[in-house]
Protein backbone atom coordinates (compact mmCIF):
# COMPACT_ATOMS: atom_id res chain seq x y z
CA UNK A 1 0.00 0.00 0.00
CA UNK A 2 1.25 3.49 -0.82
CA UNK A 3 0.13 6.79 0.66
CA UNK A 4 -0.85 9.77 -1.43
CA UNK A 5 2.14 11.81 -0.30
CA UNK A 6 4.65 9.34 -1.73
CA UNK A 7 6.58 6.20 -0.77
CA UNK A 8 9.21 7.99 1.37
CA UNK A 9 6.66 9.50 3.76
CA UNK A 10 4.74 6.24 3.73
CA UNK A 11 7.85 4.39 4.82
CA UNK A 12 8.50 6.99 7.48
CA UNK A 13 4.98 6.56 8.83
CA UNK A 14 5.29 2.80 9.26
CA UNK A 15 8.79 2.89 10.81
CA UNK A 16 9.09 1.12 14.13
CA UNK A 17 9.36 3.44 17.14
CA UNK A 18 12.27 2.84 19.47
CA UNK A 19 9.87 2.29 22.35
CA UNK A 20 9.99 3.36 25.99
CA UNK A 21 13.22 1.44 26.59
CA UNK A 22 14.96 3.24 23.75
CA UNK A 23 13.87 6.70 24.91
CA UNK A 24 14.86 5.91 28.51
CA UNK A 25 18.23 4.52 27.43
CA UNK A 26 18.82 7.63 25.30
CA UNK A 27 18.22 9.96 28.24
CA UNK A 28 20.17 7.83 30.74
CA UNK A 29 23.21 7.55 28.48
CA UNK A 30 23.11 11.27 27.75
CA UNK A 31 22.81 12.12 31.45
CA UNK A 32 25.61 9.76 32.46
CA UNK A 33 27.86 11.14 29.71
CA UNK A 34 27.20 14.74 30.77
CA UNK A 35 28.02 14.01 34.41
CA UNK A 36 30.81 11.44 34.16
CA UNK A 37 32.35 11.94 30.70
CA UNK A 38 34.59 14.94 31.37
CA UNK A 39 37.90 13.06 31.44
CA UNK A 40 40.32 12.83 28.52
CA UNK A 41 42.49 9.81 29.45
CA UNK A 42 39.89 7.22 28.34
CA UNK A 43 41.14 4.65 30.84
CA UNK A 44 39.23 5.66 33.97
CA UNK A 45 36.52 3.52 35.51
CA UNK A 46 33.90 6.16 34.65
CA UNK A 47 34.92 6.01 30.98
CA UNK A 48 34.80 2.21 30.89
CA UNK A 49 31.38 2.14 32.58
CA UNK A 50 30.00 4.63 30.06
CA UNK A 51 31.42 2.65 27.17
CA UNK A 52 29.95 -0.62 28.45
CA UNK A 53 26.52 1.01 28.82
CA UNK A 54 26.93 2.51 25.34
CA UNK A 55 27.52 -0.95 23.85
CA UNK A 56 24.13 -2.11 25.16
CA UNK A 57 22.39 1.03 23.86
CA UNK A 58 24.17 0.83 20.49
CA UNK A 59 23.21 -2.83 19.97
CA UNK A 60 19.59 -1.99 20.75
CA UNK A 61 19.63 1.08 18.47
CA UNK A 62 21.11 -0.85 15.54
CA UNK A 63 18.62 -3.69 16.02
CA UNK A 64 15.75 -1.20 15.66
CA UNK A 65 17.28 0.89 12.90
CA UNK A 66 15.73 0.66 9.43
CA UNK A 67 17.72 2.76 6.99
CA UNK A 68 14.93 2.67 4.39
CA UNK A 69 12.69 4.49 6.84
CA UNK A 70 15.14 7.35 7.40
CA UNK A 71 15.25 10.47 5.33
CA UNK A 72 18.23 11.33 3.14
CA UNK A 73 20.02 13.61 5.63
CA UNK A 74 19.63 11.00 8.37
CA UNK A 75 21.03 8.22 6.19
CA UNK A 76 23.98 10.41 5.22
CA UNK A 77 24.69 11.19 8.88
CA UNK A 78 24.57 7.47 9.67
CA UNK A 79 27.06 6.58 6.93
CA UNK A 80 29.44 9.35 7.94
CA UNK A 81 29.34 7.98 11.51
CA UNK A 82 30.07 4.49 10.15
CA UNK A 83 33.09 5.87 8.28
CA UNK A 84 34.36 7.49 11.49
CA UNK A 85 33.97 4.21 13.39
CA UNK A 86 35.60 2.22 10.57
CA UNK A 87 38.90 4.15 10.74
CA UNK A 88 40.22 2.86 14.10
CA UNK A 89 38.96 -0.65 13.35
CA UNK A 90 40.81 -0.71 10.01
CA UNK A 91 43.99 0.54 11.66
CA UNK A 92 44.12 -2.45 13.99
CA UNK A 93 43.80 -5.09 11.26
CA UNK A 94 47.10 -7.05 11.06
CA UNK A 95 49.08 -6.94 7.83
CA UNK A 96 52.19 -8.82 6.64
CA UNK A 97 55.32 -7.47 8.30
CA UNK A 98 57.21 -7.06 5.03
CA UNK A 99 54.41 -4.85 3.74
CA UNK A 100 54.14 -2.87 7.00
CA UNK A 101 57.88 -2.19 7.08
CA UNK A 102 57.71 -0.68 3.59
CA UNK A 103 55.18 1.99 4.56
CA UNK A 104 56.46 5.59 4.90
CA UNK A 105 58.04 6.38 8.26
CA UNK A 106 58.25 2.78 9.42
CA UNK A 107 61.66 1.85 8.06
CA UNK A 108 63.42 3.31 11.12
CA UNK A 109 61.13 1.34 13.45
CA UNK A 110 61.75 -1.81 11.41
CA UNK A 111 65.53 -1.31 11.57
CA UNK A 112 65.46 -0.78 15.33
CA UNK A 113 63.32 -3.85 15.93
CA UNK A 114 65.55 -5.96 13.68
CA UNK A 115 68.64 -4.92 15.63
CA UNK A 116 66.87 -5.82 18.86
CA UNK A 117 65.85 -9.20 17.45
CA UNK A 118 62.14 -8.44 17.73
CA UNK A 119 60.71 -10.12 14.64
CA UNK A 120 57.06 -10.58 13.81
CA UNK A 121 55.16 -11.95 10.84
CA UNK A 122 52.13 -9.70 11.20
CA UNK A 123 51.75 -6.17 12.50
CA UNK A 124 48.75 -3.82 12.82
CA UNK A 125 48.88 -0.65 10.76
CA UNK A 126 48.71 1.52 13.90
CA UNK A 127 51.92 2.25 15.76
CA UNK A 128 49.94 2.05 19.03
CA UNK A 129 47.21 -0.61 18.53
CA UNK A 130 46.03 -0.46 22.16
CA UNK A 131 45.62 3.32 21.96
CA UNK A 132 43.74 2.95 18.67
CA UNK A 133 41.32 0.45 20.22
CA UNK A 134 40.89 2.86 23.14
CA UNK A 135 40.04 5.56 20.60
CA UNK A 136 37.36 3.31 19.14
CA UNK A 137 35.94 2.65 22.61
CA UNK A 138 35.76 6.40 23.19
CA UNK A 139 33.47 6.71 20.14
CA UNK A 140 30.87 4.27 21.49
CA UNK A 141 28.73 6.69 23.58
CA UNK A 142 28.44 9.25 20.78
CA UNK A 143 27.74 6.51 18.20
CA UNK A 144 24.98 5.13 20.42
CA UNK A 145 23.43 8.58 20.91
CA UNK A 146 23.48 9.22 17.16
CA UNK A 147 22.10 5.80 16.18
CA UNK A 148 19.25 6.14 18.66
CA UNK A 149 18.76 9.85 18.04
CA UNK A 150 18.17 9.25 14.33
CA UNK A 151 15.09 7.23 15.32
CA UNK A 152 13.59 9.86 17.63
CA UNK A 153 11.37 12.76 16.67
CA UNK A 154 12.66 16.30 16.43
CA UNK A 155 10.60 17.27 19.48
CA UNK A 156 12.12 14.49 21.59
CA UNK A 157 15.59 15.60 20.54
CA UNK A 158 14.83 19.25 21.35
CA UNK A 159 13.80 18.22 24.85
CA UNK A 160 17.24 16.73 25.46
CA UNK A 161 18.70 20.22 25.02
CA UNK A 162 17.18 21.12 28.40
CA UNK A 163 19.29 18.37 29.96
CA UNK A 164 22.44 19.85 28.37
CA UNK A 165 21.54 23.28 29.75
CA UNK A 166 20.85 21.90 33.24
CA UNK A 167 24.17 20.02 33.26
CA UNK A 168 26.00 23.20 32.23
CA UNK A 169 24.22 25.22 34.95
CA UNK A 170 25.04 22.55 37.54
CA UNK A 171 28.74 22.89 36.80
CA UNK A 172 28.84 26.63 37.55
CA UNK A 173 28.37 26.35 41.36
CA UNK A 174 30.72 23.37 41.30
CA UNK A 175 33.30 25.57 39.57
CA UNK A 176 32.79 28.37 42.12
CA UNK A 177 33.34 25.90 44.96
CA UNK A 178 36.47 24.58 43.22
CA UNK A 179 37.97 28.06 42.98
CA UNK A 180 37.09 28.74 46.63
CA UNK A 181 38.56 25.40 47.71
CA UNK A 182 41.84 25.94 45.89
CA UNK A 183 43.95 23.48 43.91
CA UNK A 184 43.37 20.64 46.39
CA UNK A 185 39.59 20.94 46.47
CA UNK A 186 37.94 17.51 46.86
CA UNK A 187 35.34 18.66 44.31
CA UNK A 188 37.80 18.26 41.46
CA UNK A 189 36.85 14.86 39.98
CA UNK A 190 40.03 14.34 37.93
CA UNK A 191 43.71 14.91 38.41
CA UNK A 192 43.44 18.55 37.37
CA UNK A 193 45.40 20.18 34.61
CA UNK A 194 44.13 23.62 35.72
CA UNK A 195 44.19 23.45 39.54
CA UNK A 196 43.55 27.17 40.10
CA UNK A 197 40.55 27.55 37.79
CA UNK A 198 36.99 26.31 37.59
CA UNK A 199 36.73 23.07 35.63
CA UNK A 200 33.34 21.76 36.79
CA UNK A 201 33.04 18.04 36.11
CA UNK A 202 35.84 18.17 33.53
CA UNK A 203 39.58 17.70 33.74
CA UNK A 204 40.24 20.74 31.55
CA UNK A 205 39.01 24.33 31.82
CA UNK A 206 38.69 24.68 28.03
CA UNK A 207 36.28 21.76 27.81
CA UNK A 208 34.32 23.13 30.77
CA UNK A 209 34.07 26.50 29.00
CA UNK A 210 33.03 24.79 25.74
CA UNK A 211 30.00 23.22 27.47
CA UNK A 212 29.15 26.61 28.99
CA UNK A 213 29.20 28.22 25.53
CA UNK A 214 26.99 25.46 24.08
CA UNK A 215 24.62 25.95 27.00
CA UNK A 216 24.62 29.72 26.38
CA UNK A 217 23.62 29.20 22.74
CA UNK A 218 20.86 26.80 23.77
CA UNK A 219 19.30 29.07 26.43
CA UNK A 220 19.24 31.96 23.95
CA UNK A 221 17.63 29.59 21.44
CA UNK A 222 15.06 28.36 23.96
CA UNK A 223 14.22 32.01 24.69
CA UNK A 224 13.33 32.40 21.00
CA UNK A 225 11.75 28.98 20.47
CA UNK A 226 10.02 27.64 23.61
CA UNK A 227 9.07 23.99 23.57
CA UNK A 228 5.52 24.92 24.58
CA UNK A 229 3.82 27.87 22.82
CA UNK A 230 2.70 30.65 25.16
CA UNK A 231 -0.66 32.31 24.65
CA UNK A 232 -0.18 35.23 27.02
CA UNK A 233 2.48 37.90 26.79
CA UNK A 234 3.39 37.75 30.48
CA UNK A 235 4.16 34.02 30.25
CA UNK A 236 6.45 34.57 27.28
CA UNK A 237 8.27 37.44 29.00
CA UNK A 238 8.78 35.39 32.17
CA UNK A 239 10.16 32.52 30.10
CA UNK A 240 12.56 34.78 28.22
CA UNK A 241 13.66 36.36 31.49
CA UNK A 242 14.36 32.94 33.04
CA UNK A 243 16.38 31.89 29.99
CA UNK A 244 18.46 35.06 30.11
CA UNK A 245 19.14 34.63 33.83
CA UNK A 246 20.42 31.15 33.00
CA UNK A 247 22.56 32.70 30.26
CA UNK A 248 24.04 35.15 32.77
CA UNK A 249 24.98 32.28 35.09
CA UNK A 250 26.68 30.48 32.20
CA UNK A 251 28.62 33.62 31.30
CA UNK A 252 29.85 33.73 34.90
CA UNK A 253 31.01 30.14 34.53
CA UNK A 254 32.93 30.99 31.36
CA UNK A 255 34.66 33.91 33.09
CA UNK A 256 35.63 31.77 36.09
CA UNK A 257 37.26 29.20 33.82
CA UNK A 258 39.72 31.83 32.52
CA UNK A 259 39.61 29.96 29.21
CA UNK A 260 40.73 32.13 26.30
CA UNK A 261 38.91 29.94 23.81
CA UNK A 262 35.75 30.05 25.93
CA UNK A 263 35.93 33.84 26.18
CA UNK A 264 36.28 34.27 22.41
CA UNK A 265 33.73 31.58 21.53
CA UNK A 266 31.15 33.09 23.87
CA UNK A 267 31.49 36.38 22.00
CA UNK A 268 31.11 34.61 18.66
CA UNK A 269 28.07 32.71 19.90
CA UNK A 270 26.29 35.86 21.09
CA UNK A 271 27.04 37.65 17.82
CA UNK A 272 25.78 34.68 15.76
CA UNK A 273 22.50 34.40 17.70
CA UNK A 274 21.95 38.17 17.56
CA UNK A 275 22.45 38.12 13.79
CA UNK A 276 19.74 35.47 13.47
CA UNK A 277 17.42 37.47 15.71
CA UNK A 278 18.13 40.62 13.69
CA UNK A 279 17.00 38.85 10.51
CA UNK A 280 13.67 37.99 12.16
CA UNK A 281 13.31 41.11 14.33
CA UNK A 282 10.02 42.14 12.70
CA UNK A 283 8.42 38.84 13.65
CA UNK A 284 10.05 38.66 17.09
CA UNK A 285 10.03 42.19 18.44
CA UNK A 286 9.90 41.10 22.09
CA UNK A 287 12.76 38.61 21.70
CA UNK A 288 14.82 41.16 19.78
CA UNK A 289 14.50 43.75 22.57
CA UNK A 290 15.19 41.25 25.35
CA UNK A 291 18.19 39.63 23.67
CA UNK A 292 19.65 42.96 22.58
CA UNK A 293 19.46 44.22 26.17
CA UNK A 294 20.92 40.96 27.49
CA UNK A 295 23.80 40.98 25.00
CA UNK A 296 24.70 44.59 25.80
CA UNK A 297 24.54 44.11 29.57
CA UNK A 298 26.29 40.74 29.47
CA UNK A 299 29.12 42.13 27.35
CA UNK A 300 29.68 44.99 29.81
CA UNK A 301 29.60 42.72 32.86
CA UNK A 302 31.87 40.13 31.24
CA UNK A 303 34.35 42.86 30.35
CA UNK A 304 34.15 44.37 33.84
CA UNK A 305 34.55 41.16 35.84
CA UNK A 306 36.24 38.83 33.43
CA UNK A 307 38.59 40.73 31.19
CA UNK A 308 41.19 41.55 33.85
CA UNK A 309 41.23 37.92 34.98
CA UNK A 310 41.86 36.68 31.46
CA UNK A 311 43.85 39.58 29.97
CA UNK A 312 47.21 38.07 30.92
CA UNK A 313 46.27 34.82 29.19
CA UNK A 314 45.03 36.61 26.06
CA UNK A 315 48.50 38.11 25.62
CA UNK A 316 49.92 34.61 25.14
CA UNK A 317 47.27 33.54 22.64
CA UNK A 318 49.67 33.86 19.71
CA UNK A 319 53.44 33.57 19.66
CA UNK A 320 54.17 32.50 23.24
CA UNK A 321 51.65 29.69 23.27
CA UNK A 322 53.22 26.24 22.97
CA UNK A 323 50.48 25.01 20.62
CA UNK A 324 51.75 27.29 17.84
CA UNK A 325 55.19 25.67 18.15
CA UNK A 326 53.61 22.22 17.99
CA UNK A 327 51.75 22.91 14.74
CA UNK A 328 54.73 22.98 12.29
CA UNK A 329 56.20 19.84 13.90
CA UNK A 330 52.83 18.11 13.47
CA UNK A 331 52.73 19.02 9.78
CA UNK A 332 56.26 17.64 9.28
CA UNK A 333 55.26 14.51 11.19
CA UNK A 334 52.25 13.95 8.91
CA UNK A 335 54.47 14.33 5.85
CA UNK A 336 57.07 11.97 7.34
CA UNK A 337 54.48 9.19 7.42
CA UNK A 338 53.37 9.92 3.87
CA UNK A 339 49.93 11.19 4.92
CA UNK A 340 48.97 7.60 5.66
CA UNK A 341 48.65 8.12 9.41
CA UNK A 342 50.23 6.66 12.51
CA UNK A 343 47.05 5.32 14.11
CA UNK A 344 44.38 6.85 16.31
CA UNK A 345 45.81 7.63 19.75
CA UNK A 346 49.45 7.30 18.68
CA UNK A 347 50.13 11.04 18.42
CA UNK A 348 51.95 11.46 21.79
CA UNK A 349 54.40 8.64 21.05
CA UNK A 350 54.92 9.65 17.41
CA UNK A 351 55.48 13.30 18.34
CA UNK A 352 57.94 12.43 21.12
CA UNK A 353 60.00 10.32 18.70
CA UNK A 354 60.01 12.98 15.97
CA UNK A 355 60.21 16.23 17.98
CA UNK A 356 63.34 18.25 17.08
CA UNK A 357 65.85 18.49 19.92
CA UNK A 358 65.96 22.29 19.77
CA UNK A 359 62.23 22.39 20.54
CA UNK A 360 62.16 19.87 23.37
CA UNK A 361 60.77 21.35 26.60
CA UNK A 362 59.94 20.05 30.05
CA UNK A 363 56.25 19.91 29.09
CA UNK A 364 54.69 16.64 27.97
CA UNK A 365 52.82 16.99 24.66
CA UNK A 366 49.79 14.70 24.88
CA UNK A 367 47.80 16.40 22.09
CA UNK A 368 48.42 18.80 19.23
CA UNK A 369 45.79 21.18 20.68
CA UNK A 370 44.41 21.26 17.15
CA UNK A 371 42.27 18.22 16.47
CA UNK A 372 42.42 18.71 12.71
CA UNK A 373 46.23 18.57 12.73
CA UNK A 374 46.29 15.68 15.17
CA UNK A 375 43.90 13.63 13.06
CA UNK A 376 45.94 14.44 9.96
CA UNK A 377 48.93 12.85 11.72
CA UNK A 378 46.96 9.86 13.02
CA UNK A 379 44.74 9.09 10.03
CA UNK A 380 46.21 10.92 7.03
CA UNK A 381 44.45 10.96 3.68
CA UNK A 382 41.57 8.81 4.91
CA UNK A 383 40.82 11.51 7.49
CA UNK A 384 40.61 14.12 4.73
CA UNK A 385 38.05 11.98 2.89
CA UNK A 386 35.89 11.50 5.99
CA UNK A 387 36.17 15.19 6.91
CA UNK A 388 35.15 16.20 3.39
CA UNK A 389 32.09 13.93 3.59
CA UNK A 390 31.07 15.43 6.91
CA UNK A 391 31.68 18.99 5.64
CA UNK A 392 29.44 18.30 2.63
CA UNK A 393 26.70 16.90 4.88
CA UNK A 394 26.98 19.91 7.20
CA UNK A 395 26.80 22.35 4.29
CA UNK A 396 23.65 20.69 2.93
CA UNK A 397 22.14 20.75 6.41
CA UNK A 398 22.92 24.45 6.82
CA UNK A 399 21.34 25.17 3.44
CA UNK A 400 18.18 23.34 4.51
CA UNK A 401 17.66 25.68 7.48
CA UNK A 402 15.13 28.38 6.68
CA UNK A 403 16.96 31.29 8.28
CA UNK A 404 14.30 33.93 7.57
CA UNK A 405 11.34 31.83 8.63
CA UNK A 406 10.12 32.11 12.21
CA UNK A 407 8.98 28.69 13.31
CA UNK A 408 10.21 27.05 16.52
CA UNK A 409 11.74 24.04 14.78
CA UNK A 410 13.62 26.16 12.25
CA UNK A 411 14.81 28.54 14.96
CA UNK A 412 16.00 25.64 17.10
CA UNK A 413 17.78 23.95 14.19
CA UNK A 414 19.61 27.19 13.50
CA UNK A 415 20.65 27.50 17.16
CA UNK A 416 21.86 23.90 17.33
CA UNK A 417 23.84 24.45 14.13
CA UNK A 418 25.60 27.39 15.82
CA UNK A 419 26.39 25.20 18.85
CA UNK A 420 27.81 22.48 16.61
CA UNK A 421 29.94 25.02 14.72
CA UNK A 422 31.23 26.37 18.05
CA UNK A 423 32.61 22.92 18.89
CA UNK A 424 34.16 22.61 15.43
CA UNK A 425 35.83 26.02 15.74
CA UNK A 426 37.07 25.12 19.21
CA UNK A 427 38.71 22.04 17.72
CA UNK A 428 41.15 24.33 15.92
CA UNK A 429 42.63 25.30 19.31
CA UNK A 430 41.98 22.28 21.48
CA UNK A 431 40.52 18.76 21.50
CA UNK A 432 36.97 19.15 22.93
CA UNK A 433 35.46 16.25 20.99
CA UNK A 434 37.90 13.81 22.61
CA UNK A 435 35.87 14.10 25.82
CA UNK A 436 32.80 11.88 26.07
CA UNK A 437 30.58 14.72 27.29
CA UNK A 438 31.19 17.03 24.35
CA UNK A 439 31.26 14.25 21.75
CA UNK A 440 27.81 13.13 22.95
CA UNK A 441 26.54 16.73 22.73
CA UNK A 442 27.97 16.87 19.20
CA UNK A 443 26.22 13.61 18.22
CA UNK A 444 22.92 14.88 19.66
CA UNK A 445 23.25 18.09 17.64
CA UNK A 446 23.94 16.13 14.45
CA UNK A 447 20.90 13.88 15.02
CA UNK A 448 18.66 16.89 15.61
CA UNK A 449 19.90 18.69 12.49
CA UNK A 450 19.18 15.58 10.41
CA UNK A 451 15.73 15.01 11.92
CA UNK A 452 12.77 15.54 9.56
CA UNK A 453 10.71 18.65 10.17
CA UNK A 454 7.28 17.07 10.11
CA UNK A 455 4.40 19.28 11.22
CA UNK A 456 5.61 22.23 13.27
CA UNK A 457 3.92 23.21 16.47
CA UNK A 458 2.02 26.49 16.66
CA UNK A 459 4.09 29.63 16.86
CA UNK A 460 4.03 31.80 19.98
CA UNK A 461 3.99 35.04 17.99
CA UNK A 462 0.50 35.77 19.29
CA UNK A 463 2.06 36.62 22.62
CA UNK A 464 4.36 39.29 21.21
Amino acid sequence: MEYADGPRKAAHRISRPVGAFGVSAFWLLALASLLFGGGTKNDLFSDLALQFFAIVVLIYALSRLQLANLQLMQRQAFWVACAVAFVPIAQTIPMPYFFWSGLPGRSEIFAGQSMAGAHAFWRPFSLEPSATLAGFRALLPSLAILALGLQLSARQLRQLGLLVVMAALLMVPVGIAQVAGGPHSPLRPYSPTNPHDAVGLFANRNHYAALMVVGLVLVMTYARAPLVPFRRSIELHLWIGACLVAGSILLLGIVLSRSRAGFVLAGLAIVAVMMMVFIQRREQRAQWRWLLGFSSLASLLAFQFGFLAIADRLRTFTGEDLRWNIAPVSLDLAAHYGLLGTGIGSYPAAFAAYEPLDRVTSLYVNHAHNDYLELLVEVGILYLLVLSSFALWLWRTAMSVEWRRYQPKQVFRAGVLVALLILLIHSFFDYPLRTTTLSVVFAWAAALLAAPDGVDEPSSRTAV
